[in-house]
Parts: C-alpha cells; structure tokens; sequence
C-alpha cells in the first residue's frame, strides 16, 4: 500500500472513488485544476493492488499562495480501515507537502461527511492540526421569498464600488461573534483582515448584483449580505453583519431574508449557513427563517514548520 500523487489519465477513476461522488466531481476537479486552485501534484491517492482506497486534494486560495487548504478528503466504498488510511493519507502526503514551502494547512472537517466526525478530528489531532473553531451549518430548502424591507434600502456592490464594500467588512467585523474573523484581525489587523477576507470570497463566487449593503434612511450603514452560488443547485450565505451600533434592532433577519430571497429568485434549491457555535444570535435568527441544522464543524489548522 501507498500513496501517491496521480495523473491526468486516472481522474475517471479518481473522481469516483466512493457512492458520495457526483457525476460532476471531475469536471469540479478539472476547473480546480484550471482555476490555479489545486494540482495533479497535489493530488494525493492511497492504492492497494492498483486499487484506489482513498484520496486527498490540496489547494490554495490565489490571495493565500502560502497557506493550503484540503479541498477533499474522502475513502473509498470497499470496506477499508477508516483510522489506517486517513492515518496514512495525511502522514505521507503532509510530508510531501512540507517540501513545498507552504506555511499551513487548514481542513474543514463536517460530521455529516463521516460517520466517524470524533474518530476523524482526533485523527488530525493526533497528526499535528490544532481545533481552531467549532461551527454549526445549517440548510434552508423552501420559504417565503415574498419579502420586501420596509426599513432598509439596499445596494450592490456594483453600485458602491468595492472600497466601501471592504470598509462595511471591517466595521461588521468589530466585536463579531466569530473566532475565525477574530483570528484574522488579530493577525493582520482589521483593514487587512478586511482586504484578505474580501479577496477570498471572491474567489468563491463573485456576483456584483447580489452582495448588499444595506442602509436605513438612504444613507445610514446597516450592514451587509454576501449571497454566493456554489453550483447550479446550492448557494450559501456566505457573509452577513451588522453594524456595531445598529446590533439588536432587528436588521440581521432582514439581511437573512434579502439574502436568502436572491438565491432562491435565481434558481438555487439549497442554501447553506455556517456559523460560529456562540453565534446564539443568528442561529436564533436561521431558526426563526427556516433555515434547519444540518451538521456540526470544526475548522482544523496545521502550523508547517520549514
């Protein structure tokens, strides 16, 4: 048994490791791959007997060239030891990696990815990664699209330009409920955090016409919405906040609700929210708009040492 990056000419095989893959995971893989996004090098398989058993996918974000995300890591269908192959698959393939001048590695670990989500986290535990936030995502599949905010008037990114886009993300950011945007700005400080955070989402999906900011009276910043497409059926709300001065009057939920409404009027059947686990004020505000708990997740980080 061993793992090993692949080639061009086993991505049918690759891609359809296991009964979770979609017919369109290739293709995904490919725009990965085309997008600057991941390499076939860093495309890692473990195979027995010419046998693929499991796979891992590293990538970058273009603004984050140094610090790698895992795009995928999934086992095959065949029966195989859980703790041996994910024990094996991140061993030989962080070491590969380590090679490369990369400086972390961060893996978003979902529970309903893994009917072993406690067994899977102490496994990159015990291989190096660190807990660095624990999050809940939640769906929305069907509500009320009929909305229209009697209080706030919203406009675009196309229509404030992306300065002012970056300056609402450093003021919502103030005091937030999120450790990640905590960590982030301790890091970097707001205005970067600000910048980095902007680019990143970005690269996710960009639509000019439906991130938002919202404002009360014409003029008076509220806060802001980033709706995000993932594919032709799901989409995400992907950022949302308010206002420090303007928390507890409300406004989240019509954020929510805008937000939610312009996914749903082009097309995308499931909405995904993740948030913070002490977010207790928007996971109110999800439950009250139909959105329901899906999963548990937690946010893992490796430090890469050169």
């Amino acid at each position: 048994m061993q793992v090993r990056s692949i080639c061009y000419e086993e991505l049918d095989r690759y891609s359809s490791l296991s009964s979770n893959d979609n017919a369109g995971f290739k293709d995904e893989l490919l725009q990965w791959i085309e997008a600057g996004k991941t390499k076939l090098e860093w495309c890692f398989a473990v195979e027995d007997n010419n046998e693929f058993l499991g796979r891992i996918i590293y990538g970058i974000f273009k603004d984050e060239p140094e610090d790698l995300k895992i795009w995928d890591m999934s086992l095959s269908d065949i029966g195989c030891n859980l703790s041996c192959i994910c024990e094996m698959l991140l061993r030989e393939s962080i070491s590969d990696m380590r090679q490369r001048n990369f400086k972390t590695i961060e893996y978003h670990l979902y529970s309903n990815n893994s009917s072993s989500f406690e067994e899977c986290k102490e496994l990159f535990i015990k291989s190096g990664f660190k807990v660095m936030q624990e999050k809940k995502s939640f769906v929305c599949s069907k509500t009320d699209i009929n909305y229209l905010s009697d209080r706030l008037m919203f406009r675009s990114l196309g229509e404030v330009g992306e300065d002012k886009f970056i300056c609402a993300i450093e003021r919502v950011t103030e005091n937030t409920l999120d450790q990640d945007d905590l960590n982030c700005v301790n890091e970097y400080g707001p205005r970067e955090a600000a910048i980095k955070y902007f680019s990143i989402l970005k690269e996710i999906d960009f639509n000019r016409d439906w991130w938002k900011l919202a404002y009360k009276d014409k003029t008076e910043f509220v806060g802001l919405i980033v709706p995000q497409k993932f594919n032709d059926d799901i989409g995400a709300i992907n950022y949302i906040g308010v206002d420090p001065e303007k928390r507890g009057n409300a406004y989240g939920s019509e954020l929510l609700r805008e937000g939610t409404k312009t996914l749903f009027n082009n097309g995308i059947k499931q909405i995904i929210a993740d948030i913070d686990i002490s977010n207790f004020p928007m996971e109110n505000i999800l439950n009250k708009h139909g959105y329901e708990f899906d999963n548990s997740m937690v946010v893992l980080k490796m430090e890469l040492c050169r």
